[in-house]
């Protein structure tokens, strides 16, 4: 049987947050940001969200060198990225989660 009740229009997804902020969660946040997401970056603890915000920059610092981002383009990527200590600190307005 098929439901006869109205579809749910999705809405599209623009604020995702990624659950770990080591190598791979910090990859997972940069590339998002650089699709134009708004990222949150969580981890358990601040050092650990400091360790992938590092990470992330190290990246971009390089391919800038290597001409691949214009520090203008690096400096927007990292504006769209977040770090959040704790998955109780997620916005409650978060469309996507990453784990």
């Amino acid at each position: 049987m098929f439901s006869t009740a109205p579809a749910q229009v999705m809405e599209p997804v623009q604020s995702v947050a990624i659950i770990g902020a080591g190598n791979m969660g910090s990859g997972i946040a940069q590339k998002t940001a650089q699709e134009e997401f708004d990222v949150q970056m969580v981890d358990r603890e601040a050092q650990w969200v400091e360790r992938g915000q590092g990470i992330i920059a190290d990246f971009l610092s390089e391919a800038v060198e290597r001409r691949i981002f214009k520090p203008a383009q690096v400096e927007a990527i990292q504006s769209r990225i977040t770090g959040v200590v704790g998955t109780e600190n997620v916005s409650p307005d978060t469309d996507l989660v990453i784990e």
